[in-house]
């Protein structure tokens, strides 16, 4: 959930200064406190204008901020898991992502924020730059000015709009001066979030998602090779060359994830570029590494495209074999990830994924 930035799907952008009454609107404001860190968004919206999602990106901030929401991680003394305090049941809040160690992308979903309310969360967050210091346990000042924060709104005429726009001394207003927009399209069931709105799995911008591990088919006696590893523009890379000597013939990587529950979507889409062979996205709903995968196909081409999988198109395998009475995917416990590269297609491959979301 960047590139090339594919946290704020920068394709299509145009720079746009909103004003008006009719016109979406919100504010996001951080606050240092005790025992966590407050952040307060507010729907200043017309009437029938809902926040449907939130995402609060902190790669840019001045101070390299990160959260810190789990003991004995990346940041320092104290933490605090994200909680909310204040406007949960009102605004409809459903789900956040991203409310790991270490993690610089925070995505929140919402049923029902309508104009005039307000979400207040909190959650522990670090400085990792501020005054020459490598970590700090507080922010004491600015650190947060540089993040983005993006907003998608539900029109009341049908339709979605995104705002996008850089926080300035811990605070920012969507649809001030700055403000960028990107027309979204009309979702079914009313722009309802369980329904139409895409949800970021993967982003590849935070430190917290290199935790990639290859799994080749050197664990029976293969010769294949690959790893994973994260672009400059802020993409994830799975490349290397598969060998069909000792009786080989697949590359894989995994990423562990914090559960996962999918169960209000229908599929995953994944956004990629390639060599033009078969991949696969497989996922796990057990955090076993020898556990039954659920896979589905996808074909690459060197332009950019979208592949959606419905989890109905996930069919289940282990060790390269259809299992007998294989339960179906439990799409409430997602604890893995996966891209993987079979069917014997030997030599070079490359795959680059700039985004993976739940529809």
């Amino acid at each position: 959930m960047p590139l090339p930035r594919p946290v704020f799907l920068a394709a299509c952008l145009a720079v746009n200064t909103l004003a008006g009454a009719a016109d979406p609107a919100a504010t996001v404001d951080f606050r240092e406190a005790a025992p966590m860190d407050l952040f307060t968004v507010v729907n200043d919206s017309a009437p029938g204008i809902r926040i449907s999602e939130l995402w609060i990106d902190l790669v840019t901030s001045a101070g390299d901020v990160l959260f810190d929401p789990e003991q004995g991680g990346a940041g320092v003394l104290s933490v605090y898991p994200f909680t909310v305090t204040e406007g949960g049941e009102a605004t409809g809040f459903l789900a956040v992502t991203g409310d790991t160690d270490g993690s610089r992308l925070l995505g929140l979903r919402f049923d029902d924020f309508d104009p005039g309310e307000r979400l207040v969360f909190g959650i522990d967050v670090d400085d990792r730059m501020a005054g020459g210091v490598p970590v700090q346990n507080r922010i004491t000042g600015d650190e947060l000015a540089g993040s983005r924060v993006r907003v998608r709104f539900c029109l009341a005429a049908g339709g979605a709009v995104i705002l996008e726009n850089v926080m300035a001394a811990n605070r920012v207003r969507l649809g001030a001066d700055g403000t960028i927009t990107e027309a979204s399209p009309a979702p079914a069931a009313g722009c309802s979030t369980t329904q139409g709105a895409d949800a970021m799995i993967l982003n590849f911008r935070d430190d917290s998602l290199r935790d990639w591990r290859v799994v080749n088919d050197g664990v029976m006696g293969g010769m294949s090779r690959s790893r994973f590893h994260l672009s400059a523009a802020g993409t994830g890379v799975f490349e290397g060359e598969v060998s069909l000597e000792n009786n080989g013939g697949f590359a894989s990587v995994r990423l562990p994830v914090t559960t996962l529950d999918l169960s209000a979507y229908t599929g995953l889409v994944i956004r990629h570029r390639g060599d033009g062979q078969r991949y696969r996205l497989r996922l796990h709903d057990n955090p076993r590494m020898d556990s039954i995968a659920y896979q589905a196909d996808f074909q690459t081409g060197p332009d950019w495209q979208e592949t959606r999988l419905p989890f109905e198109a996930f069919r289940p395998t282990f060790r390269g074999r259809t299992p007998p009475d294989a339960p179906a995917l439990d799409t409430t416990n997602i604890q893995q990830l996966g891209l993987m590269i079979a069917d014997k297609q030997a030599g070079p491959f490359l795959l680059e994924v700039e985004r993976v979301s739940a529809y």
